[in-house]
């Protein structure tokens, strides 16, 4: 089985990954959902299922904060420009986030979609967000990530899918 992790962001910046059960990873930079897409048709993943590093629901509330959100940086002690509310993220996490989700549904109407926040996890699980090799090991990957982008893309698969969540 295959999992596909996204970390949607701007020019050549938008991180995109196929994880195999294997430990082994396909992984792209790209610059926007339509590559992202591109790629995925090319590795035949669509219908595989789908972990994206961006808000895939949005609050109407004061300052667009989520409790999901707000759970996350007082359980684990993570500071707001981590886990952020949507009103204080960039554009591409939103709206490249929120199409890829969209686009991905039309293409593969059954496969799962969810949304990650990988470098959330880490902090969580006390696993230094640099340290390559850590991240390597304690999620049984055969190659170190080379980008935060893909790195990012590799842990919304092992984040949900793997550890038992989906």
């Amino acid at each position: 089985m295959s999992w596909i992790g996204a970390d949607p962001g701007g020019k050549r910046a938008f991180g995109i990954a196929l994880l195999h059960d294997d430990g082994n990873f396909d992984c792209a930079t790209v610059s926007c959902t339509d590559e992202a897409l591109d790629w995925l048709t090319r590795k035949k993943a669509i219908g595989r299922p789908m972990g994206i590093d961006a808000p895939l629901w949005w609050s109407s509330g004061p300052g667009a904060g989520r409790r999901v959100d707000a759970w996350l940086r007082k359980r684990y002690r993570i500071t707001a420009g981590t886990v952020q509310s949507a009103n204080s993220l960039r554009g591409a996490a939103l709206v490249q986030g929120m199409m890829l989700a969209l686009r991905y549904r039309a293409l593969a109407p059954e496969a799962p979609i969810t949304e990650a926040h990988p470098k959330a996890l880490l902090i969580a699980q006390g696993i230094n967000t640099g340290d390559g090799t850590a991240i390597r090991q304690h999620y049984r990957l055969n190659q170190i990530v080379p980008t935060e982008h893909v790195r990012d893309a590799v842990l919304e698969p092992v984040m949900y899918f793997c550890d038992g969540a989906g």
